[in-house]
């Protein structure tokens, strides 16, 4: 990432998820999505506390096993909002969720789905 104005950041990610499932005997369910996507977000000052608001955009693929033509990219966006918390002079607690919308499509569906994640981590200042 990179603090571009005082309250005002940009990051990058890229992701890679897989999920493996059995419906039942028959019916195997693999799934596997690869994204590339930005955010912009917005950080208010309380001394160490920092809420954030901000929004994410980018491209996902999204491969369904035995699903064909299902490996066609679409955007993703959607809002973020979280908090970090000082816990040294180069690093803090970050608590995030997102909620995004990720367009799919593939030869039997032409539709997009939501998501939601929450995450914790560790973010350090360079």
């Amino acid at each position: 990432g990179y603090v571009f104005s005082e309250n005002w950041t940009i990051e990058g990610e890229i992701n890679h998820t897989q999920f493996d499932s059995d419906l039942d005997d028959d019916e195997p369910l693999e799934w596997t999505q690869t994204s590339v996507t930005g955010s912009v977000r917005y950080l208010i000052d309380y001394d160490k506390f920092h809420p954030y608001f901000g929004v994410s955009f980018g491209f996902g693929k999204n491969e369904i096993e035995d699903v064909s033509n299902s490996d066609e990219w679409g955007y993703q966006a959607g809002p973020i909002v979280g908090f970090e918390y000082d816990m040294t002079d180069s690093g803090a607690l970050r608590i995030e969720f997102a909620h995004k919308y990720t367009d799919w499509d593939s030869d039997i569906e032409d539709t997009g789905f939501w998501d939601t994640t929450a995450t914790v981590g560790f973010t350090h200042y360079f």
